[in-house]
């Protein structure tokens, strides 16, 4: 008797999970194929700025289980500065911000062009679970 088809373990997902997490894993391929080292968190954030344009980092530090920080520091690797790069290497031009007309301290954050074109194709590969 084959231990693997007895065992619970080894028993793969129903169809409709398997479509499900294929759907995730075409996700995370679109971010790959955007910066082959994104973290996780950042993907969330720019997901987070697609979902709520003009907020700033303490309107998304919560949604992301962070600390303002933090966040500010993500949403500049998406914007125009990465630290972890060296100097003169830009961030992942996916977001830029505005000074908010109401409170010059604060800046909001919308996609730039190149993060409307990822987030077109990460809105393609989620629909293909509606097929």
């Amino acid at each position: 008797m084959n231990a693997t088809k007895t065992d619970i373990r080894f028993t793969p997902p129903d169809d409709e999970d398997a479509r499900a997490l294929r759907v995730v894993m075409d996700v995370m391929r679109v971010f790959r194929d955007e910066s082959p080292t994104i973290p996780v968190s950042y993907a969330m954030a720019f997901l987070l700025v697609a979902l709520k344009p003009g907020g700033g980092s303490t309107d998304y530090m919560n949604d992301l289980d962070t600390i303002q920080p933090i966040m500010s520091r993500i949403l500049l690797a998406l914007g125009h500065k990465e630290r972890r790069k060296p100097l003169g290497e830009s961030g992942a031009d996916l977001i830029d911000f505005a000074p908010d007309p109401l409170d010059l301290r604060r800046n909001r954050t919308y996609l730039t062009p190149k993060g409307q074109r990822l987030m077109r194709k990460v809105v393609e590969a989620t629909n293909r679970l509606k097929r």
